[in-house]
Order: C-alpha cells, then sequence, then structure tokens
C-alpha cells in the first residue's frame, strides 16, 4: 500500500478505499472530490477489489477463503476490530494527507503503510483484517454462495463505513484549527480586496 500511495498519490489522491474516500469527502477538506469524483472513484475500488479477488483465486487454481470471523472469534469482535481499524486508517490519511495543519508531504504514505501493517497484524486473526469495503466485497464475491457471501460483505461495510464516518467526525473535531487558517486567510484576502 505504501508504495503504491508513492506511486500514484499525485494521479488520484491515493485512493484506494471507499473508506477512507468517504471520511475524505466527509470533512469537504478536497474541493476537487465532488460526489460525482466519490461515485466514479468508490466504483473503480470496488471493481479493482474484485479483479484483486480475481486475481487470487486464477493463481491459486479456483481456491478462494471465506470473508467472516477467524479463529473463534464472532461478529461483535469483527465489528469492533473493523470499526476501530478503519478508523484509524482513515484518521491518519485524515491527519497526515488532508489537514493543511499536520500533514506530511514526504511521511504520509509511510504513515498510512505504517498504519495498514499495525491493523493487520492486530486484527488479521480476528477479521481477516480487510478495513477496506473494496477488498471486503471481492473477497466475498468470490467465496461461496453469492448471497450468503454478500450477507457477509454489508455487515463489513457497514463497519468499514461507520469506521470511516467516525473518523472524519473526530478529525472535524481536532483538526478544527484547519478551518479556522482557512476562515482568517480568505478574510484577509477580502480585506485586502476591500482595500483596492
Amino acid at each position: 500500500l505504501m508504495s503504491m500511495i508513492y506511486a500514484l498519490g499525485s494521479v488520484s489522491g491515493a485512493h484506494f478505499n471507499p473508506a477512507v474516500t468517504i471520511a475524505v469527502w466527509i470533512t469537504g477538506r478536497t474541493s476537487e472530490l465532488t460526489p460525482k469524483r466519490v461515485t466514479s472513484y468508490v466504483t473503480a475500488q470496488m471493481l479493482a477489489g474484485k479483479l484483486g479477488a480475481m486475481t487470487y483465486t486464477s493463481v491459486y487454481f479456483g481456491e478462494t477463503f471465506q470473508l467472516g470471523p477467524r479463529g473463534g472469534y464472532g461478529m461483535e469482535a469483527l465489528g469492533i476490530v473493523e470499526v476501530a481499524f478503519t478508523l484509524l486508517l482513515s484518521y491518519v490519511v485524515l491527519a497526515v494527507a488532508v489537514s493543511t495543519t499536520t500533514n506530511s508531504s514526504n511521511n504520509f504514505g509511510f504513515a498510512i503503510g505504517a498504519c495498514v501493517t499495525v491493523a493487520g497484524n492486530a486484527a488479521g486473526p480476528i477479521s481477516g483484517g480487510a478495513f477496506n469495503p473494496a477488498v471486503a466485497f471481492g473477497i466475498g464475491t468470490s467465496s461461496g454462495a453469492f448471497w450468503t457471501s454478500m450477507i457477509m460483505v454489508l455487515q463489513y461495510w457497514g463497519f468499514q463505513f461507520l469506521g470511516g464516518v467516525l473518523a472524519a467526525i473526530f478529525f472535524g473535531v481536532t483538526h478544527a484549527v484547519d478551518h479556522e487558517e482557512h476562515d482568517e486567510s480568505q478574510e484577509e484576502g477580502d480585506e485586502e480586496k476591500d482595500d483596492e
């Protein structure tokens, strides 16, 4: 993920995760992220998730794996880790790539990649460590009975999108200074125009 962020960040803003894309859109901090663009990104992300799962299936001669809780854990544990780590991932993206105050022009890919590494190691044995609705869609639609799998996909989506929305809310509170700085610079620009 870190490599892809550095490789494609300047092309699409490295929007690989629908939950993160929705979180960025909710904050309203990226003017070029219009509803039309969000829709096109999420569509492309879902297609990429499906293509990734198809690639896995072809490489492993038709083998798939189920989406769902691992190691004797239940849906409660799965929900907690998917919400928590999708929230963490989305929040880190907002803080290091979107915020005008705390963004990191050089280390944003490392911070985001490290977040996914930690989350995958911590939650992988519980939920499979998806944290991405496109990944859940790809895995879920490639394994087992379609409708049974889609029920699990929808549950993952609920947890993951909730994590993204919560990240946007927390970011709005913790990074309110971004809006204050924007408002101050806007007022200064308006005053300069008035002076002319």
